[in-house]
């Protein structure tokens, strides 16, 4: 095979073949490079290697949309987040101790409400939070309002704020990324996440901001309670129990077995909301049901997920 040097040396050569093979003149002066076998060689196959990891990228993409569409999942919006920090912090800076659970579990329903039936009023709020109570109302709607959580135009639609829940997410995480790297999302299923607040009795719905307290914790795959959520090697998880769950949800740890009784109770379509099952030496192996959320992209494994939350169903 010929080196650089034959080519330099036929030079004349070939700029005559690009010339007459092409009918594009060659201006005298211009500069041709050469580039060595083995590294054009490798720029080809560096190519092809993320052609491949696209089409593989979006396979899993297709097979993730109509694994969730067969199996009824229904309409999600992205949830914006940091792992393992605590979640909705500057509402927490302003809204009182005692009305945060409610207003975060109030916020989370609004967008699910949103997601599936499009533009709100304040005057809807009463059938989105279905409750009587217009005080409460008022002052949920005053909290969100207040730390930017929400917005009003003139003729009083309410907008979400779009760096905390949105639908489409794939460019604004990019924008966000450019900021702080540890941003990351997931998946809120908009119909589970009504249809167990509108089924949990009016006086115990605040509890369920447990669930959005615990998911920065929660594995992007496996959906198990952690401390590496981003972790990918199930063998290394370093899972959460009941006694870190205290501490993330604000509860006495002597008084665990409080917040394990008002978790493990949760259902939804008959399937419990979380599996509490014990691996090895007594260690706890917390798992969310993924139709209350899920970020991951492995179809396969979500079927896995699936399939423990579809040995224990209950009736409905």
């Amino acid at each position: 095979m010929p080196n650089n040097d034959d080519f330099i040396n036929d030079i004349d050569n070939i700029i005559s073949n690009i010339e007459s093979s092409t009918n594009i003149e060659v201006p005298e002066g211009c500069n041709i490079t050469f580039i060595p076998q083995e590294e054009y060689e490798a720029k080809l196959q560096n190519k092809k290697n993320q052609s491949d990891a696209l089409i593989e990228k979006n396979k899993k993409t297709n097979n993730m949309r109509e694994y969730l569409q067969d199996n009824e999942f229904g309409r999600y919006f992205h949830m914006i987040y940091k792992y393992n920090q605590p979640m909705f912090e500057e509402l927490r800076k302003v809204v009182p101790k005692s009305k945060v659970n409610i207003t975060i579990v109030r916020f989370t329903v609004l967008v699910a409400y949103m997601s599936l039936h499009g533009k709100v009023k304040k005057s809807t709020l009463k059938e989105v939070w279905d409750t009587e109570n217009r005080n409460g109302i008022n002052e949920t709607y005053k909290f969100l309002l207040e730390c930017k959580f929400i917005c009003v135009s003139e003729d009083g639609i309410i907008t979400i704020n779009e760096d905390i829940a949105r639908e489409k997410i794939k460019d604004h995480i990019k924008e966000l990324h450019k900021e702080d790297k540890s941003y990351t999302y997931t998946r809120i299923f908009c119909e589970s996440i009504l249809k167990l607040y509108y089924e949990t009795e009016i006086n115990k719905r605040k509890q369920l901001a447990n669930l959005y307290a615990i998911l920065p914790y929660i594995n992007f795959k496996y959906n198990r309670l952690c401390n590496n959520p981003t972790e990918t090697d199930n063998h290394k998880l370093e899972y959460l129990g009941w006694s870190d769950l205290c501490d993330i949800c604000g509860y006495d740890k002597s008084n665990f077995h409080k917040l394990r009784k008002e978790l493990m109770k949760l259902k939804i379509n008959g399937q419990y909301i979380l599996m509490d099952t014990v691996r090895g030496e007594n260690i706890n192996v917390i798992i969310m049901n993924p139709r209350i959320y899920y970020a991951g992209d492995d179809v396969n494994e979500l079927k896995a997920i699936m399939d423990i939350f579809d040995d224990f169903e209950t009736d409905k």
